[in-house]
């Protein structure tokens, strides 16, 4: 089966563990030393944090506080900076599973409301 070019990446100070995909385990285990838990806990993490951070805009109303298209820049770009701090410094599941859940916190804003 051949991979999606998104699935992984390597860093310089070796393979990390990336994920560029909402859900799906592909791509985040280039080493194979991760076990079929810790691979389910980093998809769900994400779904998880999209959750809560989208009961938290909805409950707190941070949308409606600044302009749509400056809100979803900077979902995007948070989730895009933990996206990249899990490529760049993790080398197992403690510091990835937050920043994952930080990331599905972050896209919860690049989904457009009302």
């Amino acid at each position: 089966m051949v991979g999606h070019p998104l699935d992984g990446a390597s860093g310089v100070a070796g393979e990390r563990y990336v994920v560029f995909r909402f859900s799906g385990g592909a791509g985040i285990d280039r080493r194979g030393g991760l076990d079929d838990t810790v691979r389910a806990w980093l998809t769900m993490s994400v779904q998880l944090g999209f959750a809560v951070g989208a009961f938290a805009l909805a409950a707190l109303g941070l949308a409606d506080r600044w302009p749509t298209h400056w809100f979803f820049a900077g979902a995007a770009a948070l989730a895009a900076l933990c996206t990249a701090l899990i490529a760049l410094f993790t080398e197992g599941p403690r510091l990835a599973l937050p920043l994952r859940f930080l990331t599905g916190m972050a896209l919860a804003g690049c989904i457009r409301s009302g």
